[in-house]
């Protein structure tokens, strides 16, 4: 019996990678304890254990250093055979589990280093200089861990420089089959426009409700919590009065009204963290919208136009481009058998090969070269 400790101070301990995901499949294995540290409570769920640790700081700072060093206390009282991190601020602790012979995954859920650039609450050239920092850590730090994993191919070139072994885990949605067939019928209204998650500038949603303002009959079911101040620059838009805004809402609602929407919506401004207009498969928004069966219209991106237009389930524009937005929403209200076509690629492709029973296999994959087995 092998013991495995995933720990995170950053995340939720319901986080769908971490948990829903990674510990979950590992935990199917009858060889593997897995344990999961966490900020929050201490419970057991799909037979892992989540060790809590309490309330996390509101400050970024504490939360990085202070509530950081809690968790992995907690987590070195586990004493698991394999630790695998999935913060940033948790690679200062990468040496101390080596040295008590302990193995350790790194889990990069982003391009960090890259990502900083785009952290702009802070001076862009004190994120220059963090950037500098971060990767000369990387640098030293990396290379001490057994294996890292990422989501996306840039981020494996770039982890390469440091770590010879590094695998992609995508993070592509979980297909049940049999849950999906409670949404059997769902019937679709093409008129509809669909975004569930972040409601930040990065989203264009500006560009969205400004295309539909003039467009009959579209209108645009969002769902989500809004960064501060962001939903009162948005709502004074002319196109606003073709919005049906719900907030966060229950998973179950969220599943629902995708399948009775028409077109999903994934137009995210090209950043450092996305490689650019490069992209990066770390969102899932478009694989889970191909598992609702809906086209997808979203930036086109060099990864995603491979996806989407390769397979024909989509259709890619520039993100801030209104005009190509509405020809390409129209071109699927009009175009009946295009949308149907597009529906039933996205749908079959989830199935056969955007699901995470793929990756999964590719976490076992790796699990097993770490501890040898």
């Amino acid at each position: 019996m092998y013991k495995i400790c995933h720990v995170t101070s950053a995340h939720k301990s319901t986080d769908v990678r971490i948990f829903e995901k990674e510990c979950t499949s590992l935990a199917k294995n009858p060889d593997y304890k897995v344990y999961l540290v966490a900020q929050g409570e201490s419970y057991t769920r799909n037979n892992v254990r989540i060790i809590g640790a309490g309330e996390i700081p509101s400050s970024r700072k504490e939360r990085m250093f202070e509530f950081s060093k809690k968790v992995v206390k907690k987590a070195l009282k586990v004493d698991a055979d394999v630790y695998h991190f999935h913060d940033p601020e948790l690679l200062q602790y990468v040496g101390a589990f080596v040295k008590r012979g302990k193995k350790v995954i790194f889990d990069s859920h982003e391009d960090v280093a890259d990502s900083i650039l785009d952290k702009t609450y802070m001076p862009y050239a004190v994120r220059v200089c963090a950037r500098t920092v971060y990767t000369a850590i990387e640098r030293l730090v990396l290379k001490k861990c057994s294996y890292l994993i990422c989501c996306t191919p840039h981020v494996v070139a770039n982890l390469k420089k440091f770590n010879p072994n590094v695998a992609m885990v995508t993070n592509y949605p979980i297909v049940d089959e049999e849950a999906e067939k409670q949404y059997e019928g769902c019937e679709k209204n093409v008129r509809t426009l669909f975004f569930a998650g972040g409601l930040q500038e990065q989203w264009s949603h500006k560009t969205i409700i400004n295309a539909i303002a003039d467009l009959d009959g579209i209108t645009y079911e969002l769902y989500g919590n809004p960064d501060d101040g962001y939903l009162e620059t948005i709502t004074c838009l002319e196109g606003w009065k073709k919005v049906n805004y719900h907030g966060a809402a229950p998973f179950a609602e969220v599943q629902q009204a995708m399948r009775r929407a028409g077109i999903g919506m994934a137009l995210i401004k090209p950043s450092h963290n996305t490689g650019g207009y490069i992209g990066t498969l770390s969102n899932t928004k478009l694989f889970e919208t191909m598992n609702a069966g809906l086209p997808v219209i979203c930036s086109d991106f060099k990864l995603w136009k491979k996806i989407v237009e390769g397979n024909n389930v989509g259709i890619c524009i520039r993100h801030d481009d209104e005009q190509a937005l509405k020809d390409a929403i129209m071109k699927l209200v009009n175009d009946s058998e295009l949308y149907k076509q597009m529906c039933e690629n996205g749908k079959r492709l989830a199935r056969e090969k955007y699901n995470w029973a793929s990756q999964e296999k590719k976490l076992f994959a790796v699990y097993k070269k770490v501890l040898g087995e």
